[in-house]
């Protein structure tokens, strides 16, 4: 989209332009605007008075993927880590799995999630390869920005045929299903992440 390209060609001539600033600004400012791009992609999809459908999450993939690829560019180590969080929504979102999400259980069986490395994972029948983790993501976020989410319908639903394999179009229903699972769930106290 322009937008992204506008806004990697501003973040160029930004960045190059602390080539004369102290190491610490050198680092500390392109990580931080990475940082406050990526929080407003996230508060936008959740706030109340957002609507989007698998379409614009397709759309946010490409505009993401072109700060990303800014991101490795950059002499800074690591920045594209600043995405981190939409990179795994919006994975979680095109991977056509959401329904099969589920938070872990306590007990022995996910200590890193006891320790504080809260992770969920996709539940996997008759796979042999360990699941994705998407341990970035907010479980109070996912609901809020799940709750927001509004399936193609009518005219719209003709664009389903041209989401990329394995995207689904989501049913209101499901979404909702998924929703309330994430609510009920039983939490580990102090836990904001899935």
């Amino acid at each position: 989209h322009a937008y992204a390209v506008d806004l990697v060609a501003y973040l160029e001539t930004t960045f190059s332009s602390l080539s004369l600033m102290t190491s610490v600004v050198r680092e500390n400012v392109p990580a931080a605007g990475c940082a406050r791009i990526a929080k407003f992609w996230l508060d936008l999809l959740a706030r109340k008075s957002t609507r989007f459908n698998i379409v614009g999450i397709c759309n946010l993939a490409r505009d993401l993927e072109a700060l990303e690829t800014f991101a490795r560019s950059q002499p800074v180590q690591s920045l594209v880590r600043a995405f981190a969080e939409v990179r795994q929504l919006v994975d979680l979102l095109l991977s056509g799995r959401l329904a099969r999400i589920v938070p872990p259980s306590s007990g022995s069986q996910w200590k890193s999630f006891v320790t504080g490395t809260r992770k969920i994972k996709i539940e996997e029948k008759n796979s042999t390869s360990p699941p994705p983790q998407f341990e970035r993501i907010e479980r109070k976020r996912l609901i809020a920005i799940l709750s927001n989410y509004k399936p193609l319908k009518g005219q719209g639903a003709a664009l389903v045929q041209t989401l990329p394999e394995g995207v689904r179009n989501y049913g209101s229903k499901e979404v909702q299903s998924i929703v309330k699972k994430l609510k009920k769930r039983n939490f580990i106290k102090g836990s904001s992440r899935l």
